[in-house]
């Protein structure tokens, strides 16, 4: 069975723990995008002026959550997300639409590289699904960007329902 399916299958089941639907949200784009070192899956506000994450795991399986983004420290990140639906930075230190994170965010995690994709319900954006490299840069190839659009799909159904609940 693919990626995928398995994937749709897990976040379909009623029982299935919220966090255990995020971990396997997060372990399914890891084994797409092996690249990325730190996977993660952020909501948006209804005003789409913050985000904030849910889960981020990173190679070794440490994991974070609990923090926020805000349009007014990050604007160029947010026009970029909300109006493009991707954000595809291979030099995310020198990116116009990511550069804003250095000093904060990219510089003490080690990213050089960012992936994102917008995870939307009913044409709205919900949230983001995000793909960091640590330590070098990484050319994220096509193949990357359809997995992460492919993954963002099938969890915008969790996104309609479990996430959002979470973030009201």
């Amino acid at each position: 069975m693919d990626e995928i399916t398995k994937l749709s299958m897990t976040i379909s089941k009623p029982k299935q723990s919220v966090s255990g639907k995020l971990r396997e949200i997060c372990s399914t784009l890891h084994k797409l995008v092996p690249q990325a070192n730190r996977v993660s899956l952020w909501s948006l506000n209804s005003t789409k002026d913050r985000i904030d994450c849910h889960l981020l795991i990173d190679k070794d399986g440490n994991v974070s959550q609990g923090f926020s983004l805000s349009k007014n420290d990050f604007p160029q990140y947010f026009d970029a997300i909300i109006k493009h639906q991707v954000v595809n930075a291979c030099d995310a230190r020198n990116n116009v639409a990511t550069a804003c994170f250095n000093k904060s965010y990219f510089e003490p995690n080690d990213i050089h590289s960012l992936l994102d994709y917008i995870i939307h319900h009913d044409f709205e954006p919900v949230g983001i699904i995000c793909c960091e490299a640590t330590g070098a840069v990484v050319e994220w190839q096509d193949s990357h960007i359809n997995a992460l659009k492919r993954v963002a799909n099938i969890s915008s159904i969790f996104f309609a329902s479990d996430l959002q609940n979470l973030a009201s």
